[in-house]
């Protein structure tokens, strides 16, 4: 009798199994689990996300005042550094004023060379250009006669002249 009584029982708790089961995957199905499931990877990536960030945070506060500290000091030294040279910059510009003179002359020299071959082709593109239309004129005035003719012979055929 305990077979058959164990044997209901086994099927009773496989019954209830089932049921639970199906309960399980019908619940998982839904979108409100899948809704659940993706707000709770939110959180916790949010939870360690921010746990990360408080680790490193130390670090990344060294980072900045040691970043702080070199603008500082690169800030100072291109402070001192300027003060170096401004007091030479006058004498200097004294000193290289003729150099500087100098080369203003020549560069007006270049442009003034570039001008004058700028007109040169100018006019020599002028005189070619002349020479060609007046090399086509003759040709011209032949095509025109020639078109002249045939408009002619068009209007005596259909007029019944020549």
């Amino acid at each position: 009798m305990s077979t058959g009584l164990s044997g209901v029982f086994q099927g009773l708790v496989e019954k209830y199994l089932k049921n639970e089961a199906q309960k399980v995957l019908s619940g998982i199905r839904s979108r409100r689990f899948i809704k659940d499931l993706w707000e709770g990877i939110k959180n916790a990536t949010a939870s360690a996300g921010s746990a990360i960030a408080e680790a490193f945070k130390p670090h990344v506060d060294t980072v900045v005042s040691a970043a702080k500290t070199l603008h500082q000091t690169l800030k100072g030294h291109a402070s001192n550094l300027w003060n170096a040279v401004s007091g030479h910059v006058n004498t200097l510009s004294d000193k290289l004023s003729g150099h500087v003179q100098d080369l203003k002359d020549k560069g007006n020299l270049l442009v003034q060379h570039g001008t004058d071959a700028l007109t040169a082709l100018k006019a020599a593109a002028t005189e070619i250009l002349g020479q060609t239309f007046h090399n086509m004129n003759h040709t011209i005035h032949g095509m025109i006669n020639t078109g002249k003719d045939a408009a002619g012979t068009v209007v005596d055929h259909f007029t019944g002249g020549k």
